[in-house]
């Protein structure tokens, strides 16, 4: 019997000594769980940071560079619009609204469209370098964008170094096209250039 009442003792010893130690060990596991709680989390807040400070370095440049950009188109227009009215002979209002007209069939042609305030209404001119033609006609047209009202502007006439057209009334157009036309029906047909004003 005496190996028996050995063998209860060592164990409740054992159940004493796990008693007593299991706490403890939670308390440390826990102690040790927070510290790696609050190291990933000041990890997880340094990541945020450096996300949020790239994020705002890449927005600045990219606004910085969209800026330049649009000066740089201003610039060009600006150019391409005083070389077309010196090949047209022609001169330009102050302070008028420019938009590139962009070569649409590939035929290396140029024009510039310019918005002006005249007597209460609106003039609107289109100067273009475009290729002679055989057959058919050039002819301007506008359209509100936000309507869809469409105004032909008729033939364009060939001037001195390309060719001229102009729009005088009260309709306030955006759009700019300019088409090669070979059937009088009032319809636009093969656009060569266009543009938008004010975009």
């Amino acid at each position: 019997m005496s190996w028996q009442i050995k063998w209860l003792k060592n164990l409740q010893n054992r159940e004493i000594l796990d008693m007593l130690c299991v706490p403890a060990i939670s308390r440390f596991l826990r102690k040790l769980e927070w510290k790696e709680v609050r190291k990933m989390r000041r990890l997880w807040l340094g990541m945020i940071i450096a996300a949020l400070v790239v994020g705002w370095w890449w927005w600045d440049r990219r606004s910085v560079t969209q800026e330049l950009e649009s000066i740089k188109e201003g610039l060009k227009v600006e150019e391409m619009a005083e070389e077309l009215a010196s090949e047209l002979g022609v001169s330009l209002p102050d302070g008028a609204e420019k938009a590139e007209l962009k070569d649409i069939a590939g035929d290396g042609a140029r024009g510039v469209a310019t918005k002006s305030e005249e007597n209460g209404g609106w003039l609107i001119t289109v100067l273009a370098a475009l290729d002679d033609v055989d057959q058919g006609w050039y002819e301007g047209w506008l359209m509100n964008e936000e309507t869809g009202e469409l105004m032909g502007m008729g033939r364009l006439r060939i001037a001195k170094g390309g060719y001229l057209g102009e729009y005088t009334g009260m309709g306030d157009y955006d759009r700019v096209m300019v088409t090669l036309e070979m059937v009088e029906d009032g319809v636009p047909e093969e656009v060569v250039l266009e543009g938008v004003l004010g975009e």
